[in-house]
């Protein structure tokens, strides 16, 4: 019963705050909408994941403040861009999203920097590291097809062919 009362409130929830954004979503584009909504969630996130990846003194208050406070900032610079406020330029939600980024990434720094570092035990298996690369394969030789190298340069050059195709 309280699973099924939960469903029923988080449908209501989704309901209403869809009703709420439809005017903008019908005034913007189902497209522009979507992309400018994944940016508010997207560069957040993506900032406090790779500084996390790639930098071992990134602890938890530094985290949350990138997911939590990551969105916050991301709306404010959403906001001063906007073109709404006198002799501040429109951005394109993508600018604004780089900015947004640096702001945030400098932001974990200070706040990673300023509280006690993680157990470095537990961090350290997780960092990234050329040895992740060699445990894919854990030792064994693999045909070129399936070797790691093969399979990201493709994704790569993919994705850098459909980047100037559509530029």
């Amino acid at each position: 019963r309280e699973m099924v009362r939960v469903g029923r409130i988080a449908a209501f929830v989704a309901l209403l705050l869809a009703a709420c954004i439809s005017p903008i979503v019908g005034r913007w584009g189902v497209f522009n909408f979507f992309q400018n909504a994944l940016n508010f969630v997207a560069c957040p996130f993506m900032i406090t994941m790779l500084m996390g990846m790639f930098w071992k003194r990134v602890n938890y208050p530094a985290a949350m403040f990138g997911l939590v406070g990551g969105i916050i900032i991301q709306i404010i610079v959403a906001v001063i861009f906007s073109g709404a406020i006198p002799g501040i330029p429109y951005l394109h939600f993508q600018y604004v999203g780089a900015i947004a980024q640096v702001i945030i990434g400098i932001g974990i720094a200070i706040i990673a920097l300023n509280t006690a570092p993680p157990d470095y035990r537990k961090v350290n298996p997780r960092l990234w590291s050329v040895k992740l690369l060699k445990a894919y394969d854990a030792g064994e030789p693999r045909p070129w097809y399936q070797q790691l190298k093969v399979l990201w340069g493709t994704v790569a050059v993919i994705w850098f062919g459909i980047y100037f195709w559509f530029w």
